[in-house]
């Protein structure tokens, strides 16, 4: 009960008023304002007011109001006592005891016997003779921006849960509003005191003894209303008993919405819990609590929050806002608010317009096309290596040569694998369950039979494609007989160093191309390349022009230099030069092989168009027109396996059935 004294400025008397528990209140009031008059209080209207008072104090802040004219004067303080404290303040100090039925002493900064007199017939005046106002419950409003952020939270299978301070009843109504499910198996209490609903006989009656108030000869009973605890459902209570029910019951209290009865300790406990379990916490609080600190410093991720203070019935301003200050004036709350908050990955105050959900969006749309980067930057190597494989046990030569590696390892690739960062948003993004942080989750072996199944698919008909177009090229150049070593599956080839730098720039420009049109299928997460094209994704496109354009220069300069040094030794030996062309084609004589070969190579390298014969560039470049079709079946199998995962994963994100749940 607190109670102060006010003057009125138009008549200037004085009064008293008062607030507090009803049950404080009534003891001291004899009358109550109805609206219109004041009326004596009965007995009915007693019981009345405390029922209503107990009603809703147990799911809200009930405070009840009285007053009285105060006919004496206040006792002025005496300053010579201490010249730095408050010249206003009188105050009187109630026994920190419950027994009411005891002398009050009087704690006041007025000195004297007579003012101490003064100051209990100040104390007689206020705690009787009391006129009753009436009752104001309270309760804790939701914001609509956060009612439905936790709906778009709840449709990504992002389970907002709220740790609430308050005890059960209070939490539920709040609960209520946020829009968090507060039913059955929907909320547990963190504190081990108390009644556990799970212990209750439902057979025996539970018999709660009222609470009486006694003060000099009048007696108030507040009867607290039974509650029904027969249908509770068997959830632990107490933060001490989590793990022990997670590990051998169900793990429904990884699912619930709402904790009651919380303090930090025990907030921050059950955040570890949840890390334990592979659960990915994300925590907003406010940057005001100092107790947060520890919270903070608990989750994976941490959003700071200013909260909305209270509000004073002042003229003035109590903080002056940050845009009048100067840097340097910088008030304690405000670093008190910033030490709180150094743990936090984001840090706003009210005024800031942030969107959360905004937030969520882009946080997941990074992650998804950094995957997809990663996985097309693996899967291309890995297509390299099954390449080179393949042709040694084939009993091929190299497919490529050193440089054509680097350029493909350390810039074609590359380039290729960041420029699908830059992908367009996917608008299904928001309606997938990413999963929980666990190794095996991420990692087992469904995920890695998977990935295998949709690389061998994709990629294994390219790799296949560019050999068969290798050893056609290479089994032009081979003839039967001939002192020239040749590789055994394709008998002799005339000249091998030039034949084989040829077919390694012809297969060069065969996996760029390839490569280049699979790494449209990593670039959306829709099937369908001609409604999402990864022509939408300009970077994309500066990529690959940059990818052909090193490719096509790479080569050119290549053959350009054989070419040349082919010259250049065969004139060394005594040679004449026509002879050291290429004569590649057979069934044509010396003399037109040395033109056709001079013609061909040039000063540029240029023999790579006249040399391969018309059937390779026809199977080289109409294998795209089935590559295309091919990355869109795939594309399907996958999001058709992705559907499968994410049925089964929303239901086992909404279900709370604990040991009777399918899963």
């Amino acid at each position: 009960m607190l109670s102060i004294v006010v003057q009125d400025k138009k008549s200037g008397g004085l009064q008293v008023m008062s607030q507090g528990t009803a049950d404080l209140i009534l003891d001291t009031c004899t009358d109550y304002w109805n609206g219109q008059e004041v009326r004596p209080m009965t007995d009915d209207d007693r019981k009345h007011i405390l029922e209503f008072y107990t009603r809703f104090s147990m799911t809200a802040y009930c405070t009840a109001f009285c007053y009285s004219p105060l006919a004496g004067t206040v006792p002025e303080q005496s300053h010579e006592s201490d010249s730095d404290s408050d010249a206003d303040d009188t105050f009187i100090e109630l026994p920190v005891e419950d027994d009411i039925t005891s002398n009050h002493e009087v704690s006041s900064q007025v000195s004297g016997e007579a003012d101490s007199e003064r100051v209990e017939d100040l104390f007689d005046n206020c705690c009787r003779s009391q006129v009753f106002l009436g009752c104001v419950a309270q309760q804790y409003q939701s914001r609509n921006e956060f009612v439905h952020l936790i709906d778009l939270l709840e449709q990504s299978c992002i389970r907002f849960i709220h740790f609430s301070p308050e005890t059960e009843l209070r939490s539920r109504v709040f609960a209520e509003r946020l829009g968090l499910e507060s039913g059955w198996n929907c909320h547990i209490s963190l504190d081990s005191k108390g009644i556990d609903p799970t212990l209750i006989e439902p057979e025996v009656p539970s018999f709660t003894p009222p609470i009486t108030s006694t003060r000099k000869g009048m007696t108030t009973i507040v009867v607290e209303p039974e509650i029904n605890l027969e249908n509770r459902a068997r959830l632990p209570r107490g933060i001490e008993n989590m793990r022990k029910h997670i590990a051998e019951v169900d793990n429904v209290p990884l699912l619930v919405s709402l904790f009651t009865d919380c303090i930090p300790a025990s907030i921050r406990e059950m955040l570890e819990i949840m890390q334990e379990n592979g659960e990915v916490v994300c925590c907003l609080g406010s940057s005001a609590n100092l107790s947060n600190a520890s919270v903070f410093m608990q989750a994976d991720a941490s959003i700071a929050i200013e909260p909305m203070y209270p509000q004073l019935c002042r003229n003035s301003r109590i903080f002056n806002p940050t845009g009048d200050r100067k840097l340097s004036q910088c008030l304690p709350t405000e670093l008190m608010r910033t030490l709180t908050s150094l743990n936090c990955s984001l840090s706003c105050q009210k005024e800031d317009p942030l969107s959360l959900m905004q937030l969520v969006i882009e946080s997941r749309h990074n992650l998804s096309v950094l995957r997809n980067c990663f996985k097309f930057l693996i899967s291309a190597g890995l297509a390299l290596v099954l390449l080179n494989s393949l042709a040694n046990l084939l009993c091929l030569p190299p497919v490529l040569s050193l440089g054509h590696l680097l350029l493909l390892v350390c810039l074609s690739l590359p380039l290729l694998s960041v420029s699908l960062l830059a992908a367009p948003h996917d608008r299904n993004l928001m309606r997938i369950s990413t999963g929980k942080n666990r190794a095996g989750d991420l990692l087992n072996r469904d995920i890695i039979l998977r990935f295998t199944q949709t690389f061998l698919l994709r990629w294994l008909p390219s790799v296949f494609i560019v050999l068969l177009c290798q050893a056609l090229l290479l089994s032009e150049s081979c003839r039967d007989g001939g002192s020239l070593s040749c590789y055994p599956v394709l008998g002799h080839l005339s000249q091998p160093k030039v034949t084989l730098r040829l077919t390694q720039n012809f297969a060069a420009v065969l996996v760029v191309l390839y490569f280049s049109l699979i790494s449209m299928g990593y670039g959306n997460g829709r099937p369908g390349f001609w409604r999402y094209s990864s022509v939408k994704n300009q970077f994309w496109l500066v990529a690959l022009l940059g990818t052909w354009l090193l490719q096509l220069v790479y080569c050119f300069a290549d053959l350009a230099g054989m070419a040349g040094s082919s010259a250049k030794n065969e004139t060394h030996d005594g040679v004449a030069t026509n002879e050291s062309s290429f004569s590649l084609l057979t069934g044509v004589d010396d003399e037109k092989n040395s033109t056709d070969a001079k013609a061909s190579v040039g000063p540029r390298g240029a023999s790579l168009l006249a040399v391969v014969p018309y059937w390779v560039w026809l199977v080289g470049f109409l294998w795209p027109l089935f590559l295309l079709p091919l990355n869109e079946l795939i594309k399907r199998f996958e999001l058709a396996e992705l559907d499968k995962q994410q049925k089964r994963a929303r239901l086992q994100f909404g279900t709370k059935l604990g040991m009777n749940s399918p899963f």
